[in-house]
């Protein structure tokens, strides 16, 4: 007995000391994968063959990574979807694992592809042994490259103020020249049709969506959203706008020492703070009326290109530690959520609602730089922060109602 008991100790031993060998050895290999954006300095900006062939390599040497793809575009190239938490990357292996899901998606706009960088180098750092604790209550489902077609149409004129990639960009709209962003409600692009069969059979509680800026010279170096349409339940918006994203942007400012804040726009015909369209062709509001939270980022354009992608993965890194931290109370919110519409009065329309009272938004600005390729001017950040007091608009309020019934009957 004494003599088994030695074996089986030294067998556990062996077979730890092979498992961590083994481990180091994974964590080694992918010490060497780097993106196009690394690989060049932040140049240039991943092509579908270079992310299809970077997750490919995750997905083979790390056991806790799997690829698959929910659907095809335009040109039938394969939308990538890559799954950590889960036994495998079938919906029936996620959902049997009871853990919060998320869905990450980074590349709807094309010329705006931090998103798309930023979620390769966490998935290669997962693969690399940081982040260890996520897994153990959430599964990512990650959808780094979703308009693949318009990634591929680069142009150094694609973006023209943007600052970088200076190897140029895509284009903001996909093959069939749709604004994938503007189509969650009439469907008219195979991408969108295939992220809302993948989000049904995946169900994800929480979906993040990665964007840059198209223009306000602000002090931010990232600015972000929750849903915006007023049906979406309070609970979840309360939860996104007073722990959730609250939260994010104090661990980032005590981390890095830079400002996020709430995604907004200013103008001189309408003096304020404003945010954007709170219609549900828009992919967060989308998601907030699927009763699911959604966040929405933007990093700042005229950031170089590789703050942009490090301000995003510092966002992303965040929301999924608190995501972690707060899995259990992010489940328990959805499912009331979808237990509660009935009979609520739900908003046909809205309009604008100001501040009670001003508040303080840092403004910035730029100076203007010569693209070393074409000559033409870009903008670069400066280190310019001024606090300016205005009203901002950030939420909507119903102008009609109707309230939701029971159930509807669909004619044949």
């Amino acid at each position: 007995m004494i003599r088994f008991r030695y074996l089986l100790i030294l067998a556990i031993v062996v077979t730890y000391s092979a498992t961590e060998d083994n481990a180091a050895e994974a964590q080694e290999s992918f010490d060497h994968l780097l993106t196009r954006a690394e690989a060049t300095d932040f140049i240039e900006t991943s092509s579908y063959e270079d992310v299809m062939a970077f997750a490919e390599a995750l997905a083979a040497g790390s056991d806790e990574i799997h690829l698959t793809n929910f659907g095809y575009t335009n040109e039938g190239r394969r939308l990538p979807l890559l799954v950590l938490g889960a036994p495998d990357a079938s919906p029936q292996a996620v959902l049997s694992t009871g853990k919060t899901r998320i869905y990450l998606q980074g590349n709807i706009h094309a010329g705006e592809v931090c998103g798309k960088e930023a979620l390769q180098m966490l998935l290669r750092d997962y693969a690399r042994g940081h982040y260890p604790s996520w897994a153990d209550d959430l599964v990512l489902l990650i959808a780094p490259i979703y308009n693949a077609d318009g990634n591929e149409r680069v142009d150094l004129r694609n973006r023209p103020r943007q600052h970088g990639p200076l190897g140029g960009m895509g284009q903001r709209p996909n093959a069939q020249g749709l604004d994938l962003n503007r189509d969650h409600m009439k469907l008219d692009s195979p991408e969108a049709r295939s992220l809302v069969k993948m989000m049904t059979a995946y169900d994800p509680h929480v979906g993040v969506d990665l964007h840059t800026t198209n223009g306000t010279r602000h002090a931010y170096r990232l600015t972000y959203s929750p849903p915006l349409h007023p049906n979406t339940p309070g609970s979840i918006d309360s939860f996104l706008r007073d722990e959730w994203l609250p939260t994010v942007t104090d661990r980032i400012k005590e981390k890095h020492g830079w400002d996020y804040y709430y995604y907004g726009n200013t103008s001189q015909r309408r003096p304020g703070w404003y945010t954007f369209d709170h219609r549900p062709r828009f992919n967060n509001n989308y998601i907030g009326l699927r009763n699911r939270m959604a966040i929405l980022s933007e990093a700042y354009a005229y950031d170089t290109f590789k703050d942009r992608v490090m301000s995003t993965l510092w966002f992303v890194e965040e929301i999924l530690d608190f995501a972690r931290e707060n899995a259990e109370s992010i489940r328990d919110l959805v499912r009331e959520a979808d237990a509660s519409v009935v009979g609520m009065e739900l908003a046909t329309r809205a309009t604008f609602e100001r501040s009670p009272s001003e508040v303080e938004i840092l403004m910035g600005e730029v100076a203007e730089e010569r693209h070393p390729q074409t000559g033409e001017i870009i903008l670069r950040r400066q280190e310019v922060s001024k606090p300016v007091l205005m009203h901002e608009f950030g939420t909507f309020s119903p102008t009609e109602v109707e309230v939701a019934p029971a159930f509807y009957y669909i004619l044949p």
